[in-house]
């Protein structure tokens, strides 16, 4: 019977169609007066009537297989399983999903670092051993450089500065580093009109750069050759007076440099690596306070081009931590500094004394000791470091801020 049921569903349409025609063939031999059997009008209205009981039949559904969880319920046999609940989503702010979307892809993560290098992150990571997992999306220097820049914007709209931009000045951050005790090149000539120099006045080997400027525009490191006449070691050219005044004026148009000049100590390397430069190897301390967390050595080679220079990445004892950045230019083979406890020292003293959260503090390995470069707040390009390295040092920027809110109100904390 089920069989007949589905075929006549499944072709009750065609059975409506015959079964109709039937009935009108039969009302019309009716009405012509033509005597025929009552039986095919009686069979045709019987399949008619089926077919549309069968078509109007809602189709049973299949069966659904219970689970466990399901049948344990509905037999009242074993208790209900409760179904796992779905994780929360974390909330992020516009700036750390463009962030974060933003970063690259091809990024190691921390567990696939081997060797020392995982050593040195187990140790950096946690400084004081501060679960932040937890709490929201994860710090982000990037971010943190970010966040600092807008409020030097904002403090400037309020008509006020942040500390960290009072010595960011080479002239002013020189003076700061004097009142802690830190070596800084000898000044020949301080904020001058480049026109007015007399070159014969000064030493045979001199750097001269613009009191503002970036990306090393306008910064010549002069050796004399002959009267007039010197060796720029930034690209190994020679050049004479003229042709340093007319690239300071052609910078100066463009509105990329000051109008003013600095004339300053030529610092000449270590003797460790004096056959190997010409100038001492940059070292840029990413410090959190009085907190060295990773230490740029950046080797120039003497040249303003930038796809030379040589980098290598350590934390605050000195271990490797890799391609943390700039992974194309990276010299695992270049030896870290000589005077690797007097860098940190050095960072120490002027962190403290500075008192901010963040601040890059350059200094050089020189013949005669380390000497203090220049204060940075906002160094760039700070989205270009691996994730975990993001992460590392944005987490210490926040330590960082915790430390000085305590620092600055000690009676606050002890009177809890």
């Amino acid at each position: 019977m089920g069989r007949v049921r589905a075929l006549l569903r499944n072709n009750s349409r065609p059975l409506l169609g015959i079964a109709a025609a039937v009935a009108v063939f039969g009302v019309v031999l009716l009405l012509v007066g033509r005597s025929v059997p009552a039986w095919p009008f009686v069979l045709a209205t019987a399949a008619a009537l089926f077919a549309l009981a069968a078509y109007s039949r809602p189709a049973r559904k299949a069966p659904v297989a219970r689970t466990p969880a399901k049948h344990a319920a509905a037999t009242d046999r074993t208790p209900t399983v409760a179904a796992a609940p779905k994780p929360a989503k974390t909330k992020s702010t516009w700036a750390s999903r463009e962030l974060f979307t933003s970063m690259p892809r091809n990024i190691a993560p921390m567990e696939h670092i081997a060797g020392s290098q995982a050593s040195a992150f187990s140790i950096a990571t946690k400084p004081f051993d501060v679960d932040v997992s937890r709490t929201g999306t994860l710090p982000s220097f990037a971010y943190k450089v970010q966040e600092s820049m807008r409020m030097m914007r904002h403090a400037s709209a309020l008509g006020g500065s942040l500390r960290v931009l009072r010595h960011d000045k080479k002239h002013d951050g020189y003076a700061f580093a004097r009142t802690v005790g830190v070596s800084v090149p000898e000044i020949y000539l301080d904020r001058v009109a480049v026109g007015s120099i007399d070159f014969a006045t000064l030493p045979d080997r001199v750097v001269l750069k613009p009191v503002r400027g970036a990306a090393s525009r306008g910064v010549f490191l002069l050796q004399a050759i002959r009267p007039g006449v010197y060796l720029d070691h930034m690209n190994g050219t020679e050049v004479s007076v003229d042709d340093i005044l007319a690239r300071f004026h052609s910078l100066q148009s463009e509105g990329l440099v000051s109008t003013e000049v600095v004339a300053e100590e030529f610092l000449a390397p270590h003797p460790s690596v004096a056959d190997i430069v010409n100038i001492p190897d940059d070292l840029k301390v990413f410090a959190f306070y009085d907190r060295p967390a990773v230490i740029m050595q950046r080797r120039c080679f003497g040249s303003s081009d930038a796809s030379v220079y040589r980098f290598r990445f350590w934390d605050a004892e000195w271990n490797d931590l890799g391609p943390v950045k700039y992974a194309d230019r990276i010299d695992p083979h270049m030896p870290p500094p000589e005077l690797r406890d007097e860098v940190i020292e050095v960072v120490q003293r002027l962190g403290k004394a500075l008192a901010v959260p963040f601040a890059r503090i350059d200094v050089y390995e020189t013949a005669r000791g380390v000497v203090f470069g220049e204060f940075t707040p906002h160094p760039g390009p700070p989205a270009g470091w691996r994730a975990d390295l993001d992460r590392l040092l944005g987490y210490e920027w926040e330590i960082a801020q915790t430390r000085l809110a305590i620092d600055q109100q000690p009676t606050i904390i002890k009177g809890r």
